[in-house]
């Protein structure tokens, strides 16, 4: 049975808290993971979901490495083609500019569940071609012009 692994890190402090917004997506996660469990469970696919924990000297060297989210090895952004940018968020941070997603225009600071599900679905669909297409996915070509031999072009 293939297995879609969903990877989420934050900032823990005292290795209990964190912020609002990465408590929102938190819940977010364990939310899509079982709407992604369930629609791809038929098709012969288990999810499995990893929570990481930053420490308060890696947060600080790069806020973005927070509130990340990554679905069969490739991070939320390059599923959804989203844009990545930050803001200021609460006291638990210090007030560090942390990280943002902006999909179809519209910017989040904590990723809602639709998200993840629709990037998880995704990553099922590749999944679901076995390890030939998952190959041909991740070297980036999907598809041979018919009008050029030997050339390719995303689908």
């Amino acid at each position: 049975m293939a297995t879609l692994h969903i990877r989420w890190q934050r900032l823990l402090i005292d290795h209990e808290r964190t912020c609002e917004r990465c408590g929102a997506t938190e819940a977010a996660v364990d939310e899509a993971a079982g709407r992604l469990a369930n629609a791809l469970g038929a098709l012969g696919i288990e999810v499995a979901v990893d929570k990481g924990a930053l420490d308060d000297a890696t947060f600080r060297a790069d806020p973005s490495a927070s509130n990340r989210i990554w679905l069969a090895g490739e991070p939320l952004e390059a599923w959804l083609a989203a844009e990545i940018g930050e803001s200021a968020c609460c006291g638990s941070c210090g007030g560090a500019a942390c990280r943002t997603v902006t999909v179809d225009g519209t910017t989040y600071e904590a990723i809602p569940p639709e998200l993840i599900v629709r990037a998880g679905l995704l990553a099922g669909a590749r999944l679901v071609g076995g390890p030939k297409a998952r190959a041909a996915t991740s070297a980036g070509s999907c598809c041979t012009r018919a009008d050029s031999p030997g050339t390719t072009r995303c689908c």
